[in-house]
Parts: C-alpha cells; sequence; structure tokens
C-alpha cells in the first residue's frame, strides 16, 4: 500500500515503515549474498589453477634438479676415469691390461660411448631447464591475471557504491547496472 491511504492511527503507519524496511534490508541482502557467491566461486577456481600450477612448477623443478645432479654426476665420473687412465696407462689405450688389443690404440669407442651419454645428459638438462622455465612462466602469468582480476573487482566494487546512491536518476542507474553486468560477464564470473 500507499502511505497515504492507510488509517490515520499511528501505529498502522509504523507498521508499512517497517514492512518497508525490512522489504529494502532482505532485497539488498540477498542482492549481496549473491555476488558475493558469484565472487568467491571465482576465487575458488583461481585458487585451485594455482595450486595446481605451484605443484606442476615444484615437480619440473625437482626433475631438472635431478637431471643436473646426473649429469654432474656423470662428468665428474668421467674426469675420474680421465685421470686414472693417464696416470695408470701412460695416456694411451686401455689401462687395464698391457697385451689387450685396446692398449694398442683401440679404447676409443668407449670414449666415444661416454661422450654420446654426456651429450645426451646434456641435453635432457636442457630440456628440463626450458620445461622449468615454462611453468614459472606459467605461474607469473596467473599471478598477473589474479591481479587483474583483483583490480576490476575493486573498480566494480567502486561502481556498486555508486550506484547505490539515492541521487542517481532512473536511467543512469539502468545504464550502470548494464555495464557492471557486462563487466562481470567479461570477467567470466557466472553459476555454470
Amino acid at each position: 500500500g500507499n502511505p497515504h491511504t492507510l488509517p490515520t492511527t499511528p501505529g498502522a503507519l509504523e507498521h508499512f515503515h517497517m514492512r518497508l524496511f525490512r522489504a529494502q534490508r532482505n532485497l539488498y541482502l540477498a542482492g549481496f549474498a549473491l555476488l558475493l557467491s558469484f565472487l568467491l566461486r571465482r576465487l575458488v577456481t583461481l585458487i585451485s589453477q594455482q595450486a595446481l600450477l605451484g605443484a606442476s612448477s615444484q615437480a619440473f623443478r625437482k626433475q631438472a634438479e635431478g637431471a643436473s645432479q646426473a649429469a654432474r654426476r656423470y662428468m665428474e665420473d668421467n674426469e675420474a676415469l680421465r685421470k686414472v687412465k693417464w696416470d695408470l696407462g701412460g695416456g694411451g689405450g686401455c689401462w687395464l691390461c698391457v697385451g689387450c688389443p685396446a692398449a694398442r690404440g683401440g679404447g676409443g669407442a668407449e670414449n666415444e660411448n661416454l661422450k654420446a651419454k654426456v651429450e645426451k645428459l646434456k641435453e635432457e638438462l636442457a630440456a628440463s631447464k626450458r620445461t622449468l622455465e615454462k611453468a614459472e612462466n606459467e605461474v607469473q602469468a596467473m599471478r598477473r591475471q589474479a591481479e587483474g582480476l583483483t583490480r576490476e573487482y575493486d573498480r566494480l566494487l567502486e561502481q556498486h557504491a555508486r550506484l547505490q546512491r539515492p541521487k542517481l536518476k532512473k536511467r543512469e542507474c539502468s545504464s550502470r547496472v548494464k555495464q557492471m553486468s557486462a563487466a562481470v560477464g567479461v570477467l567470466g564470473l557466472s553459476t555454470a
């Protein structure tokens, strides 16, 4: 009802204003709860994506460190074998025995094999480093996206506060609500 058509008893007018206040309060509470549910859902999605990227980045880092340690160990073993070979065999052929064919200069195949292994390990190390770098770039991109979303949320919150002012005309209010809903659509906030 209209407050002018109500009986002139003081209790009826107060009852009308009380019901109007409660209705407005409930409308604002429901709207705020809906907006908050959308924002919380989006926030949970972003946090879970960041956690997944962090875990994969950590796994890539451990893999790269393992490959690096293996390559370093193989290179140290190779250097130790070369030193022993030079110390015992005088720099030529096989150092294990004097009469074998390798002692006469046939030990190059083993050396080539070791060189191939070292090259293979270097390639694996480089691939692991590239993978780690890619994962770190993805994590940084997610951080930048989260910062952008935070800025957009703050902007929308300010715009929402401006829309709540009672001085706005109905036409201005509806155009700002359309802008706000379009911005929410751009952010990807949805109930699906």
